[in-house]
């Protein structure tokens, strides 16, 4: 073999572990599906420590941007105990997209009705508490027909001391899309 044919070869053997180092082409990566917009939802959430269930209904709002996304939400159900009282569930989150299936983290705070019966929203009157913050890990898909899944694992954030760790179900459709 001449010096040429030898140099040809190494050019040859480093080109191809180059290419062996590259990022795979964007026809092998799996395309981010668009999943921003309003989702109205509802499920039910268990309390893993008694095992009781309670409804919950609500939306969720989700910007995206790129493979990332932020999502918002404001839930309906009932206080967890014996006294049926209304609570509200506000939420942000923050994670990853890929394909269909979005992972992340966020933060809950269960706004609760003192009076069993009596919505959170009423009046001026000092009628509801707060929860500290609940820690909460989620994953969800998103088909191409705008049907999203979510399931969430809550659990007490610091200084919290009232709130047992649940896990919720929800399932929903997306009523709007992101503007553009």
């Amino acid at each position: 073999m001449n010096l040429r044919q030898t140099l040809l070869r190494n050019l040859a053997a480093a080109v191809s572990l180059i290419l062996l180092q590259m990022p795979a082409s964007a026809q092998d990566t799996p395309k981010v599906r668009d999943v921003g917009g309003r989702y109205e939802v509802e499920g039910t959430t268990l309390n893993q420590a008694t095992g009781e269930r309670r409804k919950i209904s609500g939306i969720i709002r989700i910007s995206q941007t790129g493979d990332t996304f932020r999502s918002h939400s404001e839930l309906q159900t009932l206080a967890p105990g014996e006294h049926a009282r209304h609570a509200r569930v506000i939420g942000t989150g923050a994670g990853t997209i890929v394909g269909d299936h979005l992972s992340g983290t966020g933060e809950l705070q269960l706004i609760t009705s003192k009076v069993p019966g009596l919505d959170t929203d009423f009046g001026m009157a000092p009628t509801a508490t707060s929860s500290r913050a609940v820690h909460t890990t989620w994953e969800a898909t998103v088909a191409a027909d705008g049907l999203i899944r979510v399931e969430t694992l809550n659990v007490a954030g610091k200084g919290e001391t009232d709130y047992q760790a649940t896990h919720t179900s929800l399932r929903g459709k997306r009523v709007a899309k992101r503007k553009p």
